[in-house]
């Protein structure tokens, strides 16, 4: 049989007990009891996450009668009645502290449950602190449908159950225990990995104060979500104030958990917050779709990514090479030539998504960079950030010259042929053209409609290149929406040609 203690652990009032497992921990005076492995319901050093299966009994009176049921990878599971004797139903009471048990009702004396059952044969040699120490068949393996679900009726609803100290009538019994799962979700981010935290308590989703929060919290709700490694802990409601209750403050990991709720914490009576002060957590695995749009092709446009179902712009506040080096390797697009700000590539319209993009230009997709989401954006859609990036190929032709290699410059984008305005083109651009035609040199770069007008698009404007580059694509440049032009300044390129010798005749 356990002992009940009264400990002070900051500043509320809990109690906690002290099975033989815990006790054989203790070796020194009452100050070995503030230890932060011997809170209530959080496993000890030694035991790992499946020696915890978190339990909860079901369609009995209150919390301490019902059919049993533990939650496993992200589901809850049902048990078999084939129990050796009460010895497993003492061991689920003592994990709930609901004292001992008093009966095990079997053959689905609550209702049947539904979805899959974990265990059968359970057996217990009566020292057990938690269900998952007990031997059982193996995971899902039974011999049994739902109509054997086992039930258990403990002794006590929150340790009124006999002890060897009486608690004072005065202190109020404690919350459920903090092993207790609760399902968690993240809000207003950019995706399901990142956001303000909320979690469901009592069939209410409630915030949680940033007091003690860090990355040892966020690690333990990236873990239950599924969403990879913590990036950020976020505090002073980084993605918005939330509405409702505080449901939890205080809240100290390991960070080693399995699920928020097996941290120590307190309750909503006992936080000292606003929201203002709502948690958030930025996880590694917050992808998100990407595209550019409004440029020459694929890879080079306005900067959209997709959030809840919604494209929406980027703010070009921080926005350098570093996020566009980003931005092309999650598109597959290779390198980033640049990264226009401005409304380089026209302004975007709907919700601006994210702002403050910082990335470090090794991540593997934008998600991954520490930003600012909707809520924390202080720009305009004048302000949507571009990308270049070199593998923007783009077929080109030259119009109306002597040959393949002479005439007005008309490009490929999205399936319709365009021409390129005059503003800023000479030699070096005309070398880019060559080269990729595989027309030799550049000699001229002609402008005002030297090979005459084109008709149709203006596809291309304000095109400025190096000169080494393999394609036009990989040139900076402003696309369709941007340019100023009409067709009396179509760009044209003369090459010198490819030389070849036939029978002694150049060509």
């Amino acid at each position: 049989m356990g002992v009940l203690l009264q400990v002070r652990f900051m500043d509320q009032q809990q109690w906690y007990r002290l099975g033989a497992c815990w006790k054989r921990r203790i070796s020194g005076p009452a100050p070995g009891l503030l230890d932060p492995n011997l809170q209530f319901n959080k496993f000890p050093k030694g035991f790992t996450s499946t020696d915890w299966l978190a339990v909860q009994l079901v369609e009995g009176s209150g919390r301490c009668s019902g059919h049993v049921e533990v939650y496993f990878e992200g589901m809850w599971c049902t048990v078999c009645d084939d129990f050796g004797d009460e010895k497993e139903a003492h061991v689920v009471c003592r994990q709930l502290g609901c004292g001992t048990a008093v009966s095990t009702p079997g053959e689905a004396h609550y209702g049947q449950g539904s979805g899959p059952i974990l265990l059968d044969d359970v057996q217990s040699s009566g020292t057990e602190l938690y269900l998952g120490q007990c031997s059982h068949a193996g995971w899902f393996t039974h011999n049994c449908g739902h109509g054997e679900d086992a039930g258990v009726i403990c002794s006590a609803d929150n340790f009124s159950e006999l002890s060897l100290i009486t608690v004072p009538k005065d202190l109020t019994p404690p919350p459920p225990p903090t092993g207790a799962w609760m399902a968690v979700r993240l809000v207003n981010g950019t995706g399901r990995c990142s956001g303000r935290v909320e979690v469901l308590i009592q069939g209410t989703w409630g915030t949680v104060c940033d007091d003690l929060w860090d990355l040892a919290e966020a690690t333990v709700v990236c873990h239950q979500l599924q969403c990879g490694q913590a990036r950020e802990a976020p505090t002073g409601a980084h993605f918005g104030a939330g509405s409702g209750k505080i449901v939890l403050d205080d809240v100290q990991c390991v960070g080693s958990e399995s699920h928020l709720g097996q941290c120590v914490h307190r309750g909503e009576a006992g936080h000292n917050c606003g929201h203002l002060e709502d948690a958030g957590v930025i996880c590694a695995g917050a992808w998100m779709a990407l595209r550019l749009v409004n440029g020459t092709e694929r890879c080079s446009g306005r900067v959209e990514v997709l959030i809840q179902g919604t494209w929406g712009t980027v703010c070009d506040d921080l926005w350098d090479l570093a996020e566009a080096t980003v931005v092309c390797h999650q598109l597959q697009c290779g390198q980033a030539r640049a990264a226009p700000t401005g409304a380089h590539f026209g302004a975007g319209s709907g919700k601006i998504v994210l702002d403050d993009v910082q990335c470090v230009g090794s991540e593997s997709h934008l998600g991954q960079c520490v930003h600012s989401g909707e809520a924390g954006h202080n720009c305009g859609h004048l302000e949507d950030a571009g990308v270049v990036c070199t593998g923007a190929s783009m077929a080109v032709r030259l119009v109306n010259g002597t040959g393949r290699c002479s005439g007005r410059v008309e490009v490929l984008i999205q399936g319709t042929w365009g021409t390129v305005c005059d503003d800023f083109w000479d030699l070096a651009e005309a070398t880019v053209v060559c080269r990729q035609l595989q027309c030799g040199q550049a000699r001229e770069a002609p402008t005002g409609a030297h090979f005459g007008a084109g008709s149709g698009k203006i596809m291309l404007d304000d095109v400025q290149c190096v000169g080494s580059e393999s394609h036009l694509g990989q040139c900076v440049h402003s696309g369709e929406a941007g340019h100023n032009c009409g067709h009396l300044e179509d760009a044209g390129v003369i090459c010198a040609g490819r030389t070849r010798v036939t029978f002694g005749i150049i060509y």
